[in-house]
């Protein structure tokens, strides 16, 4: 809330359709919870510690979709797309994404470019996935810290908005009956 963002702490019964709630509960019924966004391409927010070497929290942006199905490759060559990325002297030099059709639209995208740019070095941007679920698109990130989502934020959502824009260009079916 405090970058401006329209978010609380989520809710399971609440905040999620009950048609969704098994199919999201992976990614956002963790021990750390999840955070419901309101005003942004971003629906849910998952957090999850993972103790491997070190503590870190995995991230899982969501964004609903009755139409992706984790099992369809069509959603998978649509949005599945992960950045390449050579750094030097800590900031990044080159970026490219490879994957489904979303990856040339990434590419395109000046403020994506930005959003990278002005993660400070050996911040929050070590992995990043975009992939297509049951009934939503996940982003996924890790961060050191839950407050490094903060700096990785900007970023997350203008990817979101290009994935919506995206989504609404491209017939995918009907909407899939839970």
């Amino acid at each position: 809330m405090n970058i401006g963002v329209h978010c609380r702490r989520g809710i399971l019964d609440c905040d999620v359709d009950k048609t969704l709630q098994p199919y999201y509960e992976r990614w956002l019924c963790n021990r750390d919870g999840f955070v419901k966004v309101d005003d942004s391409s971003i629906d849910f927010i998952g957090m999850e510690e993972v103790m491997r070497m070190g503590p870190f929290f995995d991230i899982f942006c969501i964004l609903k979709n009755p139409s992706l199905i984790d099992s369809d490759r069509n959603a998978h060559e649509l949005v599945s797309c992960y950045p390449q990325f050579m750094f030097r002297n800590g900031k990044i030099v080159s970026l490219g994404w490879t994957g489904g059709l979303l990856s040339h639209y990434l590419a395109r995208d000046d403020a994506i470019s930005d959003s990278i740019a002005r993660i400070p070095p050996g911040e929050e941007f070590a992995k990043l996935f975009i992939r297509a679920a049951d009934f939503c698109c996940i982003i996924q990130t890790q961060v050191w810290e839950p407050s490094g989502l903060v700096t990785v934020y900007p970023l997350i959502k203008q990817i979101g908005s290009n994935i919506k824009n995206l989504l609404k260009l491209v017939h995918l079916g009907e909407a899939t009956e839970i």
